[in-house]
């Protein structure tokens, strides 16, 4: 029980700085679009990322589709790492996208082994 109980709390933390990077990347919208546009990226990928990050974040913490969130947060930070690495932004870019990207990776593994293996039916 203890590992699911930190898996829950690392779940917790996790979606709570992925709901901030979203909602950041809205609330300076008029400095998001321009820094996505260097990349050649178009307004709506900027909102497509914030949108895929709030999404996740939300469905992370509810509890039956937190798998689903994962993915989505996956995808968001995993895109903007690649594209960081693409344009050799430099390691302080690379490493800003890396880090929740880690911490993600982490809680879901925490998450996972904390769930009971079906093991088939019962033998009796």
């Amino acid at each position: 029980m203890v590992r699911g109980v930190r898996g829950r709390w690392a779940l917790v933390v996790v979606a709570g700085v992925f709901l901030v990077r979203g909602a950041g990347r809205l609330a300076a919208w008029d400095y998001t679009v321009p820094s996505f546009a260097v990349w050649g990226y178009p307004a709506w990928v900027a909102a497509l990322v914030a949108a895929l990050e709030i999404l996740g974040a939300v469905l992370i913490l509810a509890t039956p589709r937190w798998r689903t969130g994962a993915g989505f947060l996956a995808l968001a930070a995993g895109a903007l790492v690649a594209t960081h690495v693409v344009f050799a932004d430099g390691w302080r870019a690379v490493a800003s996208d890396v880090l929740p990207l880690a911490a993600l990776a982490i809680a879901v593994g925490l998450r996972s082994r904390s769930r009971p293996r079906w093991r088939g039916p019962d033998p009796r």
